[in-house]
């Protein structure tokens, strides 16, 4: 049930976005190899029979698919990476305002 509470658990939330940092860099890694493996096999079809004119232009859109999926994916990553980072940033900000707020007053009043 919502309290109303401002809670953040900064520790934990820099675990987790190294975690996700990690998951963009191995799609990128599996981005790349693809790219590798698809040059390495890139005329399997052939070049001029009907089969290669049949089947090469749909790999080679399949294959151009593949990359950019793989790019996006990267991308929005990437992007859920540094946003999470933000609000990191924000958390430890207001985090330390509070706590700075707190010190002031205990200093203005003695209390603890």
């Amino acid at each position: 049930m919502p309290s109303g509470e401002y809670t953040a658990n900064p520790t934990e939330l820099q675990i987790a976005t190294s975690s996700i940092e990690e998951l963009s860099r191995m799609i990128s890694r599996a981005t790349a190899r693809f790219v590798s493996g698809q040059r390495a096999t890139a005329d399997w079809y052939g070049w001029d029979d009907d089969f290669a004119k049949e089947i090469g232009p749909k790999t080679e859109q399949e294959n151009r698919t593949v990359i950019a999926t793989g790019e996006s994916l990267e991308a929005a990553v990437y992007a859920v990476t540094h946003g999470t980072l933000a609000s990191l940033e924000d958390i430890n900000r207001t985090q330390g305002a509070n706590i700075e707020a707190i010190k002031d007053e205990s200093r203005k009043t003695g209390r603890h």
